[in-house]
C-alpha cells in the first residue's frame, strides 16, 4: 500500500482550467510510483480568491487575456452544446469508470427531474 499526497502553489491566482489541469499533474508527477495503482485520486483547491482582486506576479508570461477569451469561450459553446461538448485531452476520451452512487443522499432541492411525485 502506498499513500501520499503533495502541496503545489500557484505563482499567480488563475482560473484557467488549461493552467489548473497543468498544476495538477505536476503535482500527480511529484507523488506517482511506479507498481502502485490508483483506487482514488483527487485535488483540493486552498485560498481560493476572486481573480481580480489579487496583485499579479512581475514576472508572470502566462497571456491572461487570451486564456480567459478561450475559458469564456468553452464555455458559451457548452452551455449552448451541452456539457462535455469541448473537454480537455487531459480528461480522457473514455471513461470506464464511473462515480459510485448508490448511497448518494438525494438532488431534489437542486435537480427538477428528481423532485418527489404526489400521485392522487
Amino acid at each position: 500500500q502506498y499513500v501520499n499526497s503533495t502541496v503545489i502553489g500557484l505563482p499567480v491566482c488563475t482560473d484557467c482550467t488549461q493552467e489548473l489541469i497543468q498544476y495538477a499533474l505536476r503535482g500527480v508527477d511529484s507523488i506517482f510510483r511506479t507498481g502502485y495503482r490508483f483506487k482514488k485520486a483527487g485535488v483540493v483547491l486552498g485560498e481560493i480568491r476572486p481573480v481580480d482582486h489579487v496583485q499579479a506576479d512581475l514576472f508572470d508570461t502566462k497571456d491572461r487575456d487570451s486564456s480567459k477569451r478561450i475559458m469564456e469561450t468553452l464555455d458559451r459553446i457548452n452551455a449552448r452544446m451541452g456539457s462535455g461538448t469541448l473537454k480537455y485531452a487531459a480528461e480522457g476520451l473514455d471513461k470506464p469508470w464511473g462515480m459510485r452512487v448508490e448511497r448518494r443522499s438525494p438532488r431534489y432541492t437542486t435537480r427538477w427531474e428528481e423532485l418527489p411525485l404526489v400521485r392522487a
